[in-house]
């Protein structure tokens, strides 16, 4: 009996110490998608199942619906205060030092996300004295121009959005999230080239160089939520503005601290948004929009994978802060002050001009008088 009891107790403590809390599992079932909620149905269950739009996320991800620092947001440009922190720049590993992006593409559903081979090399940045290693990267994009992005800029909406997303690099990437500092998320603003011809006479940036694997993977002979090898991603060509040899070519880029911007939402995110976009074709554009949601044929186009992205969210009590080159500040400062100058003398103009207006007036009275 003493050692049945002794059982009984070993297996009771390995029961609790391993259960999962009902939040964790209430998490684990629950499916979202970036468009409205709705009922969809499950041949696994042969049940229609509630899938939940960003509006909805926070009946089933707590911090989606009640954080306090989400994201993404939109930035407004004035009221980004100066950095303490400096230029940001990629470190490429011994065995990197071509800086290879090597890895897997996947159509999780959601997006494609690309997922880093660490085996072949990490590539590092640096962020707050804290050492950053580069995990994947994902795109979010629109079904039409002028949308698609995550973040805004004084509410402007690019085509679509990169996100490359770095884990501290004392932390594993399944607790990183979930850490203060964990993660460090880094935004390329994606814009359609004007140009026609763009996508035939650029060989390098996302055009050059993700047109074959969104091929494969938006083809139909791969599933959706397959991986597939790819091949290797120059990053020097695909974001060559984080990689630089003199500081005054280091990008200038927008930070605050936020969220991911996909279920379950942790806030332990730190932002950085490049400034400037990079463009790409309207042939790469199309190549992400033909991407899906789900296998099977889509004549009624339900299965877009297309404005997968989540609606700006308040500021609240956060701060933006900006990195500015200093010949940047200096031109700004003196436009600022170029355009007050120009409002100062618009506004003396207008004094006199109102001003010789009521003398008329007076004359023209006292001559009827």
């Amino acid at each position: 009996m003493h050692l049945a009891g002794i059982l009984l107790l070993f297996c009771a403590i390995v029961t609790i110490a391993y259960a999962k809390p009902k939040k964790e599992k209430k998490e684990e079932k629950a499916k979202w998608s970036y468009k409205d909620t709705a009922k969809e149905y499950s041949y696994s269950t042969q049940k229609n199942e509630e899938v939940l739009g960003p509006k909805d996320w926070g009946k089933a991800f707590e911090k989606c619906g009640k954080g306090k620092a989400q994201s993404p947001i939109d930035i407004v440009s004035k009221k980004a205060k100066k950095t303490k922190f400096g230029p940001l720049k990629l470190k490429f590993e011994d065995k990197n030092k071509d800086g290879f992006f090597r890895g897997s593409l996947v159509n999780d559903g959601h997006a494609p996300v690309f997922t880093m081979d660490k085996k072949e090399g990490n590539i590092t940045i640096k962020f707050d004295k804290k050492e950053y290693i580069l995990e994947k990267f994902l795109t979010h994009f629109g079904c039409k121009d002028k949308k698609g992005s995550e973040h805004t800029i004084d509410e402007k909406a690019f085509e679509g959005e990169m996100q490359f997303v770095f884990y501290n690099k004392k932390e594993k990437p399944e607790k990183a999230e979930k850490k203060k500092d964990g993660v460090l998320a880094i935004s390329v603003f994606l814009e359609k080239s004007k140009d026609y011809y763009y996508y035939y006479n650029k060989k390098e940036g996302p055009d050059g160089l993700l047109t074959a694997p969104l091929t494969v993977i938006s083809s139909g002979y791969v599933r959706v939520g397959m991986p597939v090898v790819t091949t290797e991603l120059p990053l020097k060509k695909l974001i060559p503005s984080l990689v630089y040899k003199k500081k005054k070519d280091a990008p200038e880029y927008y930070t605050y601290k936020g969220s991911l911007t996909q279920p379950g939402c942790h806030e332990n995110v730190r932002w950085v948004i490049l400034k400037e976009p990079v463009e790409i074709s309207w042939y790469l554009l199309n190549m992400f929009r033909s991407l899906k949601t789900k296998d099977g044929y889509d004549f009624f186009g339900f299965y877009k994978e297309c404005d997968n992205f989540r609606p700006t969210q308040k500021l609240k009590k956060r701060k933006v802060e900006v990195f500015k080159q200093k010949k940047k500040e200096k031109k700004d400062k003196k436009e600022k002050k170029k355009n007050e100058d120009e409002e100062s003398e618009s506004q003396d103009e207008e004094i006199i001009e109102s001003g010789s207006g009521n003398v008329d007036s007076d004359e023209e009275g006292s001559g009827h008088d």
